[in-house]
């Protein structure tokens, strides 16, 4: 129960701060933001961001950010939203499966 509500609530917090950071992002051209949406909502919006990077995309004009930066805000998010917390659930188990 523990695991299953701690890894629940991460997740939705990664999903909340990307949304958050797409909508500001994008609030000038609605139908870019609902796209942005979508590959937040389908879990590719790193492999977008990444893309975007490695291709050398410039920044929009109504963009508050460069695709770099972008894509390190998803990353930071990413990490203390989804890998540290599923990081202590491996050393709970870990600690527990010694007893």
């Amino acid at each position: 129960m523990f695991r299953s509500s701690f890894i629940k609530n991460a997740s939705r917090s990664l999903r909340s701060a990307q949304l958050c950071f797409v909508i500001a992002q994008n609030r000038a051209k609605p139908k870019i933001m609902w796209l942005e949406i979508l590959y937040v909502v389908t879990f590719v919006k790193p492999v977008v961001d990444a893309y975007r990077v490695a291709t050398g995309t410039v920044q929009q004009a109504h963009h508050i950010t460069d695709p770099l930066t972008e894509l390190i805000v998803t990353k930071c998010a990413e990490m203390f939203g989804e890998s540290i917390p599923v990081g202590v659930i491996q050393l709970f188990h870990e600690l527990r499966k010694g007893r």
